[in-house]
């Protein structure tokens, strides 16, 4: 999984993780999106990418059994609370269209503004 979505060809699958995270980057008031893994997460990705041919790069929502957790960056116009839970709808939305509906969600805003 992978939060870069290809510009040619067909768009990701809609149950993937890059799927939600191009849902998640449309909505209102969010500038980008950050790995979601923890840091020991985030360490053995780079540690995988760097054993691996080619571009990688780390998951930016995470989805794990009945866990998705997601990090944000907000523009700042409007007020992190409400664009945090614009991507909780998106996302409660998308997990009970991808039967992950009992799943806990995680929103978080990492940065506020430029």
């Amino acid at each position: 999984m992978s939060g870069t979505l290809a510009t040619d060809g067909p768009g990701p699958d809609a149950g993937s993780a890059a799927a939600l995270s191009a849902l998640i980057l449309e909505v209102p008031g969010v500038a980008t999106l950050y790995p979601a893994a923890s840091p020991v997460g985030q360490v053995v990705a780079a540690i995988g990418s760097a054993l691996t041919t080619g571009d990688a790069e780390p998951d930016t929502v995470l989805v794990s059994g009945d866990r998705i957790r997601v990090r944000i960056g907000v523009d700042g116009v409007e007020a992190a609370g409400e664009v945090c839970r614009r991507v909780y709808v998106v996302v409660r939305d998308w997990a009970a269209s991808t039967g992950r509906a009992g799943a806990v969600i995680d929103v978080t805003a990492a940065t506020i503004g430029g």
